[in-house]
Formats: C-alpha cells, sequence, structure tokens
C-alpha cells in the first residue's frame, strides 16, 4: 500500500492512503480525501494525540526510575 500523502491543487484535496479494518477481522485499503479545512482539523488532532503520547511517555520514564 502507497503510504505518502498526496495533494491535489486543482480539486484543493488531499488524499491519505488508508486500511479499514472490519470487526469480522476483514480489512480494505482505501482513501482518505480531505478538503483543506478537514486536514487542518485532523492535523491540529494528530498534534494534540501526539503531545499526550510525549507527555505519558515522560511520565511512564519518571516512574521507572
Amino acid at each position: 500500500m502507497k503510504r505518502d500523502v498526496s495533494y491535489d491543487h486543482r480539486a484543493a484535496q488531499a488524499a491519505i492512503p488508508v486500511k479499514v479494518h472490519f470487526r469480522d477481522d476483514t480489512s480494505t485499503e482505501t482513501l482518505l480525501v480531505l478538503d483543506p479545512d478537514q486536514l487542518a482539523s485532523l492535523l491540529q488532532q494528530l498534534e494534540r494525540a501526539a503531545e499526550q503520547r510525549r507527555r505519558q511517555q515522560n511520565e511512564l520514564t519518571r516512574a521507572s526510575r
């Protein structure tokens, strides 16, 4: 599966390859297509998630000392 995001300037859309996993253990590859506002929102959410992960890792590191 191609993993790089692509951006179509004419359509003003980003396309992100994703693999969707279903409850019946099957999966399919598809594209998550986002307009600029959706892309900006996803970026903010991912930045928050990454910051939460960093904080939790720091807490675990301090607790294990």
